[in-house]
């Protein structure tokens, strides 16, 4: 489950739904998740497993003054952008041009020229979560590939301003199937790349 903070109500969350299907069939999302499986199996010393403290902008509670009662908790699995090969199909997507003139009309923004977070795929297992966070890239496009509910329900694209409101993904519980979604990572300039620490 992808939260939005309640107490925010101008935050621009866009849901595509004109087009997804032909975007994110289930054979499309199929594929994807082959792909995803193939990395995990097949590569799984090149997995990040993250556990981290942090404040709600993501920075390290280590390298900040932290009220205790700011500090949040996440974990999850995460396979970078430079994991993903080049003729992946989730990476088609990201340089896919209608997707990118589709976010080009809604806003003006480009890809992110990051090496590691332009586009990379998050895999929470049990127990895992992201807590109330903001992103250090002004927008994000959520694909979700897999709900920890059921293997073949998807819940569509969203763009989401995640620097300026607060979002989080709820704890996994009592799921034997892990939530598996792609982050593809656009800024308001074009040669934007993430800070150095960012879950």
């Amino acid at each position: 489950m992808h939260d939005h903070n309640a107490g925010e109500e101008q935050w621009l969350c866009v849901h595509v739904v004109i087009g997804y299907n032909k975007l994110a069939t289930t054979e499309t999302r199929s594929n994807i998740l082959n792909e995803i499986n193939s990395i995990l199996i097949n590569s799984p010393s090149n997995l990040y497993n993250s556990y981290v403290e942090h404040t709600e902008n993501l920075y390290s509670t280590s390298s900040y003054e932290t009220n205790l009662n700011e500090i949040e908790s996440s974990s999850k699995t995460i396979i970078a952008f430079d994991q993903i090969s080049h003729e992946s199909l989730l990476r088609k997507i990201y340089s896919w041009n209608p997707l990118i003139n589709f976010i080009t009309d809604v806003i003006q923004i480009y890809p992110s020229c990051d090496d590691l977070g332009a586009l990379y795929i998050n895999i929470y297992r049990q127990s895992n979560k992201l807590s109330w966070h903001t992103d250090h890239s002004h927008f994000f496009v959520n694909l979700i590939l897999q709900q920890a509910s059921m293997s073949n329900e998807a819940d569509g694209l969203e763009l989401f301003n995640g620097r300026t409101y607060s979002h989080r993904v709820a704890e996994i519980r009592l799921s034997k199937l892990p939530r598996i979604n792609a982050i593809l990572t656009y800024d308001c300039h074009p040669d934007h790349r993430l800070s150095d620490y960012v879950l």
